[in-house]
């Protein structure tokens, strides 16, 4: 399972500045982050790719019991090497952040 990193919001938003990542998509629901994650025809899931998406899968079940029933929302990103998904729980100031390889040759 891909490494979950903790990050306040602030943090979290300073690591993606300096570190240049594309936001991709953002979710405020589960349904449709589980779209994204299990119906490979949407421009997202391609964008991530079939690598990536296979690490993704693995950690779904984390990030799904993470979100729980309190207001958040799920980021996509692109970094130059990594794909990252994070859950923010602003309420909480709390950032879960997993990141998964391109693909394998970048590992």
């Amino acid at each position: 399972m891909a490494p979950r990193r903790s990050l306040t919001v602030s943090d979290f938003n300073a690591r993606r500045l300096k570190d240049g990542w594309t936001r991709v998509a953002e979710f405020n629901n589960f349904q449709a982050f589980s779209n994204f994650v299990n119906y490979s025809g949407n421009a997202n899931h391609k964008r991530f790719g079939p690598y990536a998406m296979a690490q993704v899968k693995k950690f779904y079940p984390e990030v799904a019991k993470e979100a729980g029933p309190g207001p958040f929302v799920i980021f996509l990103d692109e970094g130059a090497s990594q794909k990252f998904v994070s859950l923010s729980k602003t309420a909480e100031d709390l950032v879960l952040v997993w990141s998964c390889w391109k693909s394998e040759e970048l590992i």
